[in-house]
Formats: C-alpha cells, structure tokens, sequence
C-alpha cells in the first residue's frame, strides 16, 4: 500500500508578528511599572517599526544592487536580454524551417 504524500507547504516562521508582540509586551511592562508613560511607550515603538522599516529597505536596496553587480561580473544577461534573443531565435527558426 502507498504511503499518502502531505500536500502541505511547510510554513515559515513568523518572526516579525513574534517579535511585534515580544516588544509590545515589553512597553506594556514597561508602561504598568510606571516607567514610562503609555504616550511615550507608543512614541518607542512607533519609532522602532519606523527604524526597522527603514533599516529594511535599506537591506532590500543593498541586496538588490549586489544582486546586480554579482550578474555583471559573471556576465549573466539581464531578462530583457534573455526575452530579446529568445525572440531572435525563434524568428530564426521559422526563417531556417
């Protein structure tokens, strides 16, 4: 008898909502000890989403420009360039047939 394959993809970890109600839990600690009040526990975070937000496209850029140097020293040619010749052939092909 054959074993049933799982059709299920295997999720990935949701870092970002953990570590969202990790910090919120911290303020909010923060917050019932008196340490600060709720108005700046809620400046904190703003500020920090917008910081990691920001840190984060700054990653996204740098990636995608040494993504882009990579393929240029190794002279891989761009999709537009793939799509261009793809197109070459074929038009080649039906001239030759």
């Amino acid at each position: 008898m054959a074993k049933k394959q799982a059709t299920t993809k295997k999720q990935k970890p949701d870092y970002l909502g953990r570590a969202k109600k990790e910090i919120n839990e911290f303020i909010e600690e923060l917050v019932r000890a008196g340490k600060v009040t709720k108005n700046e526990g809620e400046k904190y975070l703003k500020r920090f989403w917008k910081e990691t937000e920001d840190e984060r496209e700054f990653l996204r850029e740098k990636l995608e420009k040494t993504a882009r140097d990579i393929k240029k020293k190794i002279d891989v040619p761009t999709r537009e360039e793939f799509e261009e010749l793809k197109k070459r052939v074929e038009v080649l092909e039906k001239h030759h047939k």
